[in-house]
């Protein structure tokens, strides 16, 4: 499932790509429902995400200094012929030049077009909240390197686990289960969802 939410400049698709990194985990626990590969039981919550991590350009997105960093990248990988468009970055989440968007694609496929609309109104909630976050207090959002071995230790987590996972909180390795989380995360974006009309979305989610 890939949800795309409109943003206002490349340079805020950006920020808000990297600053969201934090909450791969929670969409991947919610959406987890790929369990089996090629008819054999994985053991995984979704299996989907060690088959996708195969890929070159899989993993979390590199950093970029600013917007035309991320250009000049990627007009250079598609001049020596490594990728032909967007498609071919298989990032969870990325900016994406076509559309003028952050593009969110942790998720696994829902089965239910009820779940989907929950899914897309967590999605753009949380686009809204992490862009007056930055806004505010940028510094805060900063993701470090230990911040990134953190949030790839949290997706394996979410991928094996779903909602049952038990995921590191911040730097101080302070833990908590993912489905407590999400209900945290539900109840900080509610103000969002009732000025974006998806408050009943985002609320089934619970």
């Amino acid at each position: 499932l890939h949800v795309h939410v409109g943003v206002k400049s490349g340079s805020s698709a950006l920020a808000i790509s990297r600053a969201a990194v934090k909450f791969l985990p929670h969409l991947l626990a919610l959406s987890g429902n790929s369990p089996f590969w090629q008819g054999f039981d994985t053991g995984m919550n979704s299996s989907r995400m060690n088959v996708m991590n195969s890929f070159p350009l899989s993993g979390l997105p590199p950093h970029f200094e600013s917007w035309e960093d991320f250009e000049h990248y990627f007009e250079n990988l598609k001049r020596v012929g490594i990728i032909g468009s967007m498609k071919d970055f298989y990032w969870p989440i990325r900016p994406n030049l076509d559309y003028g968007t952050v593009e969110f694609r942790i998720c696994d496929g829902l089965t239910s077009l009820e779940e989907t609309m929950a899914i897309a109104a967590l999605s753009h909630c949380l686009v809204a909240f992490l862009d007056d976050q930055l806004a505010e207090r940028a510094e805060d959002w900063i993701l470090r390197k230990e911040d990134e071995a953190i949030a790839k230790d949290n997706e394996w987590i979410a991928s094996r686990d779903g909602l049952e996972g038990v995921i590191i909180t911040d730097r101080t390795g302070k833990k908590e289960k993912i489905e407590t989380q999400i209900l945290g995360l539900i109840e900080k974006l509610l103000p969002y969802a009732k000025s974006l009309n998806c408050a009943e979305e985002l609320l089934s989610l619970e």
